[in-house]
C-alpha cells in the first residue's frame, strides 16, 4: 500500500518545512492552502493521514475533520489518523476537549523527531488496520 498524506495549510513557508522534513520518507504528500480545497481534494483523492491546521481561511482545521469523520461514516472507510497542527495553543490539555475527530494535537512550533515519528507510527498503525479489515 502506498501511502498518502494531505497536508492542508496555508502558510507557504510551513509547506517548505513540511516538504523538507518528510523528504526522505517513502509516503507520497499532497498539499492544499485552505479547508475548501482540502475538502475538494479529499472528496477526489484518498488519504492515509491528514495534518490539518486548525486556523484555515474558508474553512478550519476542525471543520475539515468534522467532513473527514462523516465522509468516513457514509462511505464506510476506516478511520484515518488525523493531526490537528496550531500555534493557538500551547499545551495539550488545551487541545483535547476541542474535538473527538482529532486523534492527535501537535502545537507549533513542533519538534521534528516527534512528527516524523509521530506521523510513521499512526501510518502503521493504520496500514496494519487495513490488512486485518481485509484479512
Amino acid at each position: 500500500m502506498s501511502s498518502r498524506i494531505l497536508i492542508v495549510e496555508d502558510d507557504s513557508l510551513n509547506i517548505l518545512i513540511y516538504k523538507y522534513i518528510f523528504k526522505s520518507e517513502p509516503f507520497e504528500l499532497d498539499f492544499a492552502f485552505d479547508g475548501e480545497q482540502g475538502i475538494g481534494k479529499i472528496k477526489k483523492e484518498s488519504y492515509s493521514l491528514f495534518l490539518l491546521d486548525l486556523n484555515l481561511p474558508l474553512i478550519d482545521g476542525f471543520g475539515v475533520a468534522k467532513f473527514i469523520r462523516t465522509q468516513e461514516m457514509q462511505q464506510k472507510i476506516s478511520r484515518r489518523p488525523i493531526f490537528m497542527i496550531s500555534a493557538s495553543f500551547n499545551s495539550y490539555s488545551d487541545f483535547t476537549a476541542l474535538s473527538p475527530d482529532v486523534d492527535k494535537f501537535i502545537a507549533k512550533p513542533f519538534d521534528i523527531v516527534h512528527l516524523k515519528a509521530s506521523v510513521n507510527l499512526y501510518l502503521l498503525n493504520y496500514e496494519e488496520q487495513i490488512k486485518l479489515r481485509d484479512y
